[in-house]
């Protein structure tokens, strides 16, 4: 009938391929299997792209059909479906014919969906990429704004980089990314911004204490520095000229700064500081951590946060591993890092993985959950009796917001 209608109506002999199953059980009403041999059989057809390839793809199994169409619009550049839809009524007229859809239809909404799943996955800027041309301008600025979140420039304005509100935006998204990377097992990103989240959260935790204290007449931002450096006491001749003091150390004990230096090299740069009137004293994460529970005794830290304060370690530092040395790293690394490779922790953490896995009967991604657990939450509970976060959840605002962008691509 097909030879004979080609003929007919074009003057053209048509040449047929055929579909033949290789398994035995899996016929053409096998997905998996007639995909494959959908795809090997129009290999053999001319891809030339300034030919028009129709596709009638509504006979068949579902299988065949499906295959068809999914394989036509990668292999082809110019190819249009074919809806066989012509309908007559009950007086033999025609209501409907037969028609050609472009591919662009199909082929649009395949990029859609692939773009709703990566940015779903915490990928915004390879969704960009497929959507860019296909998308609206205000979904494009939706998802560029997304990437700048990926990037912690939430909140990066010029001249509040190291201001407390500006900190606490950006460490808050930092802790929502870094939990979408350790769910996706992208660990060696996750441990450089947890990182460096913690360390930012130190220096806008003391600014923010130390500004609640008014027992006497001074502004923290003239004694102490927060700069692209790091946290520092500035030097006693600029204090001197700010506040016009004979001893401007006395007002660092109102301040709660600790009495006694943690470590040979920090006690060396103390007495460079008191002796030395121009000198500025630098304060490393020991310090500010030490200061910071002196200023709140209701503080407690969590155990990555002690250990990565800690002036001398005895395990090796995967974080320094990872950016000094390129080691790679495995899920059981990264589970001990974030527990501060204490062994209590690990024993009372194992406990909670084995029920988890009994309620839930999967795979647990250890470094995930000992994140979820022993970094996020604790840091959050911080956060709070700082008064830096006052929101009643700590859901995912990042997941939140990349579900609603993907809801709303159509």
């Amino acid at each position: 009938m097909l030879e004979w209608y080609f003929q007919d109506k074009f003057d053209y002999q048509p040449e047929f391929l055929y579909l033949t199953p290789t398994k035995i059980g899996k016929g053409i009403d096998n997905w998996n299997e007639t995909l494959s041999l959908v795809e090997k059989t129009l290999c053999k057809l001319d891809d030339n792209p300034l030919k028009t390839v129709y596709v009638s793809h509504q006979a068949g199994t579902p299988a065949i059909s499906s295959a068809v169409q999914f394989i036509s619009l990668g292999r082809f550049k110019n190819v249009k479906f074919l809806v066989s839809n012509e309908y007559f009524d009950e007086n033999y007229d025609l209501q409907s014919i037969s028609e050609t859809i472009d591919s662009s239809n199909y082929w649009r909404g395949m990029q859609i969906q692939k773009a709703k799943q990566l940015i779903i996955k915490g990928l915004p800027a390879a969704a960009k990429e497929i959507l860019t041309g296909i998308a609206n301008q205000q979904t494009i600025e939706k998802i560029n704004k997304i990437v700048d979140l990926f990037n912690i420039n939430n909140s990066l304005v010029s001249g509040q980089e190291f201001e407390v509100k500006a900190s606490i935006d950006r460490i808050v998204t930092a802790l929502d990314l870094v939990e979408i990377f350790f769910k996706q097992e992208n660990y060696i990103q996750g441990v450089a911004i947890l990182n460096a989240t913690q360390e930012t959260f130190l220096k806008a935790a003391i600014i923010s204490q130390t500004k609640k204290i008014n027992d006497y007449p001074i502004e923290l931002s003239n004694i102490v520095g927060w700069d692209k450096h790091g946290l520092f006491i500035k030097s006693q001749n600029t204090i001197n000229n700010l506040l016009n003091l004979q001893k401007p150390l006395e007002i660092l004990n109102k301040l709660k700064f600790p009495n006694s230096i943690i470590g040979d090299v920090n006690s060396k740069f103390w007495e460079e500081y008191q002796n030395q009137k121009h000198r500025i004293f630098k304060l490393n994460n020991s310090t500010q951590l030490q200061w910071l529970c002196e200023l709140r005794q209701d503080f407690q830290a969590w155990r990555l946060l002690e250990w990565s304060c800690q002036y001398k370690r005895e395990e090796d530092d995967l974080r320094n591993q990872l950016l000094h040395n390129l080691v790679g790293v495995n899920q059981q690394e990264v589970r001990n890092y974030l527990l501060g490779y204490n062994k209590d922790s690990l024993k009372r953490f194992l406990g909670n993985i084995k029920q988890l896995s009994n309620d839930s009967e999967q795979i647990i991604n250890q470094a995930y959950e000992a994140y979820r657990q022993d970094i996020k939450s604790p840091f959050f509970k911080a956060l709070k009796l700082f008064g830096l976060w006052r929101q009643e959840t700590d859901d995912n605002k990042l997941e939140m917001k990349l579900q609603e962008i993907a809801d709303s691509l159509i």
